[in-house]
């Protein structure tokens, strides 16, 4: 429509201007300035204007003029307006499609600024858990540290299983104090098959941390604060959603594995750092303690109890494994069997023969493991 517009235009400005030039060549002809041949002068006065009729004509002929002269202007200004119109579209469209342009330009930017930023994210993310891994992970074992065990109990005690009775394993490796002054490689290569074999072989009801030895000297802070506030140690926690009955059944398995253990210990590290009596003099042996957590009652609270009870089983001479039964004092498991038959001796067989049953068979097997925990 508008191509169609200025052709429309284009049309009537010729023929404006042509009917403009012949009247002008008319009027100019009847003045007289204008020479016509005189062939044609006569033609003109004998057919469109009498010598009477000059005077009229000629008025006519200005207002004719007049006219034209405000046609042509008309057409000019419309011309003109047309032509500013125009190029003001055009300006219009430069400045829209230069806006675009930098719109798409900023865009991009943004985009690549955004992805930027997403991989920036993406790495930090990555960063913040390898930090957090390392946080909560023991650099030798590979297994979850004591920071780990403080979250685990903390987050433990908003679950419905805090409401039961739970147990509180700790556990001490013998003689890997012997290993150090040997090779620190060694000792940390057989504390680490230990936890990880240990820590892969666990039931779902049991997790394990390894705890901190608190007489070893302080990391460095920049490097290893972190994920761990101490160096060495070889005692582990065990936290198990289940009786002491079942935590003692937990020792006993690990007991058992402890002898498996022993043997790939002595066939892939022992034999590249000691000689052949010392490696058939080596046992994987531990202490252990066992302590129970009632409902309700923080994990952390019972960590103190725990440990000094682990003390007590490093030093007793006759057991490496020390329980404490509810409320009442921690003992062996010869003395807890030696309370087991003491009842037995005062039940009647004939009236409570299940009771007696079931007694004589805990008794068994309280015999059973504290014989492997024997000293």
């Amino acid at each position: 429509m508008e191509n169609e517009g200025r052709s429309l235009t284009k049309w009537m400005r010729t023929v404006w201007l042509s009917a403009g030039a012949f009247f002008l060549t008319y009027v100019l002809a009847l003045a007289g300035v204008l020479k016509l041949p005189d062939s044609i002068t006569e033609v003109v006065q004998q057919f469109l204007l009498e010598p009477s009729q000059l005077k009229t004509g000629v008025w006519i002929a200005g207002l004719f003029a007049v006219a034209l002269l405000f046609g042509a202007v008309t057409i000019w200004v419309r011309w003109n307006s047309e032509d500013r119109i125009a190029k003001t579209e055009q300006d219009r469209d430069d400045r829209i499609a230069k806006v675009e342009r930098d719109l798409e330009d900023r865009l991009a930017r943004i985009e690549r600024e955004k992805e930027a930023l997403q991989q920036d994210l993406r790495h930090t993310q990555r960063t913040l858990a390898q930090t957090d891994h390392l946080m909560v992970t023991d650099p030798i074992t590979g297994i979850p540290n004591f920071r780990s065990w403080q979250r685990h109990a903390a987050a433990w005690l908003q679950t419905d299983a805090a409401a039961k009775v739970s147990c509180l394993i700790l556990i001490d490796l013998d003689n890997l104090g012997a290993l150090n002054k040997i090779s620190h490689v060694c000792a940390n290569r057989v504390l680490e098959l230990f936890a990880t074999r240990t820590y892969y072989s666990m039931r779902r009801n049991e997790h394990a941390f390894k705890i901190p030895n608190k007489d070893a000297p302080r990391e460095i802070e920049n490097q290893v604060e972190m994920f761990r506030h101490y160096a060495g140690g070889d005692e582990f926690c065990f936290h198990m959603l289940d009786e002491v009955s079942g935590a003692i059944g937990f020792v006993n398995r690990l007991k058992d594995a402890c002898t498996r253990y022993e043997g790939e210990i002595k066939d892939t590290i022992l034999k590249d750092y000691m000689t052949p009596d010392q490696v058939a003099d080596y046992r994987l042996q531990f202490c252990a303690a066992i302590v129970p957590i009632e409902p309700g009652v923080p994990p952390e609270d019972v960590m103190t109890t725990a440990l000094n009870l682990l003390t007590v089983a490093k030093n007793d001479r006759t057991s490496r494994l020390m329980v404490q039964f509810g409320p009442s004092p921690a003992r062996t498991l010869d003395q807890r069997r030696l309370e087991i038959d003491h009842r037995i001796e005062g039940i009647d067989a004939k009236r409570q023969p299940k009771l007696r049953e079931s007694l004589e068979a805990e008794s068994k097997r309280l015999a059973e493991i504290a014989l492997k925990f024997a000293r």
